[in-house]
């Protein structure tokens, strides 16, 4: 086996016997470059919370704290961090209890170095592995953060032009009426509170973005009729100034668990994706329909445009990371696939998409449909 040092994880050893110690570690500090040693459980489990190693390994019979024991402690912590037990024992009884706790590896001593140093680089290849899973999901989900705040800054902008405007125009009308000395004092009176009115709304519409930056995340039950209407609210502004009709049909109030803020985000993402189809088709009758439909005890949603439909190429990797139709300067296709973790992997429901045809006021129209199922909460 090659003599490579592994420089990627932080290694806890645990054993009380000093002459089996010092021959062990001797070993380990050749085949790994971090290396961190206990005498005992109890010192190994303060040194696990300390500073937290990738690896451990451990005998079993050990004075104050035993190495089993130890094992059960480091598990109501981290049910992820592979243990290596040394041991003499053979009885059934004591690996069927280490394996209830949760120990990966068991060596019988005498140890077999060959064995003792594959077992530690097949778990580090598999932690490095996991640490770079860990840092492309961390980048995504920076990436998602970056689309959610543009999305957002860009429907404020949406939301706010029209009151801004509105109360450009009324100071406008106020000052003119001050310069040219025709101050009349019941138009002055309706421009103040044209403005007031104004204000007011721009304050309504910070409060229904804020919770979308919100980083308090529990899983809350929520009435999902609400945040879907939220989800209408803030798009309203975007919805109107491009001419599209917004036709729905919910039930009055579902109760579910789960996030509502990523949730209004998801919502958000996947009208959006309407939204960019219906800027490539101007001549056509603009529809964003959402219906919900409740079967037991899971409730679907169901978002269709008219905007013709997903691309063939596309459809079946929609859902997929980096998947877009847009010039690269408008998006890199990520917010499908932010709406595709929001629904399945945080909220254990599924997303699915589709191209479809319907009749509307006796027209028919084409684009496409987006479906999400999730569980309905029980009555508490």
């Amino acid at each position: 086996m090659e003599n490579i040092k592994i420089k990627n994880i932080l290694l806890l050893y645990v054993e009380d016997d000093e002459n089996i110690r010092d021959v062990f570690v001797r070993f380990l500090e050749r085949k790994v470059e971090n290396v961190l040693v206990a005498v005992n459980g109890k010192e190994g489990y303060e040194k696990f919370l300390e500073h937290k190693p990738d690896l451990i390994i451990t005998d079993i019979k050990m004075p104050i704290m035993s190495g089993l024991e130890m094992s059960k402690k480091i598990r109501l912590e981290n049910d992820k961090i592979p243990i290596i037990v040394t041991t003499a024992h053979t009885e059934a009884e004591f690996f069927q209890e280490a394996i209830s706790i949760g120990v990966n590896t068991f060596l019988l001593k005498p140890v077999d170095m060959n064995k003792l140093q594959s077992s530690i680089v097949d778990i580090s290849d598999n932690l490095i592995l996991r640490i770079k899973n860990q840092e492309a999901e961390r980048i995504i989900n920076e990436q998602d953060k970056m689309i959610a705040l543009a999305d957002l800054i860009s429907n404020i902008a949406h939301q706010w032009r029209q009151p801004l405007a509105a109360i450009s125009a009324a100071s406008f009308n106020m000052q003119f009426q001050i310069d040219s000395g025709k101050y009349d004092k019941k138009l002055f009176r309706r421009g103040l509170e044209s403005i007031s009115e104004c204000i007011q709304y721009l304050s309504d519409t910070i409060d229904s973005f804020k919770h979308i930056v919100n980083d308090d995340r529990k899983k809350v039950q929520f009435d999902i009729i609400d945040k879907i209407k939220e989800a209408l609210c803030i798009e309203s502004g975007i919805i109107s100034s491009k001419n599209i009709k917004l036709v729905t049909q919910m039930d009055e109030k579902i109760i579910i668990s789960g996030y509502p803020n990523e949730f209004i985000q998801a919502l958000i993402n996947i009208i959006n994706n309407s939204l960019d189809i219906f800027e490539k088709s101007e001549d056509i009758k603009k529809y964003i329909f959402i219906e919900t439909k409740v079967d037991e005890n899971t409730v679907k949603i169901i978002l269709k445009d008219s905007g013709g439909g997903i691309p063939d190429n596309l459809i079946d990797s929609i859902f997929e990371p980096y998947t877009t139709s847009k010039h690269k300067s408008k998006g890199i296709g990520l917010g499908l696939y932010m709406a595709y973790r929001v629904i399945v992997q945080n909220m254990s429901g599924t997303i699915s998409a589709q191209n479809c045809s319907y009749e509307y006021k006796e027209e028919e129209y084409a684009g496409a449909c987006i479906e999400i199922n999730l569980k309905i909460s029980s009555p508490s």
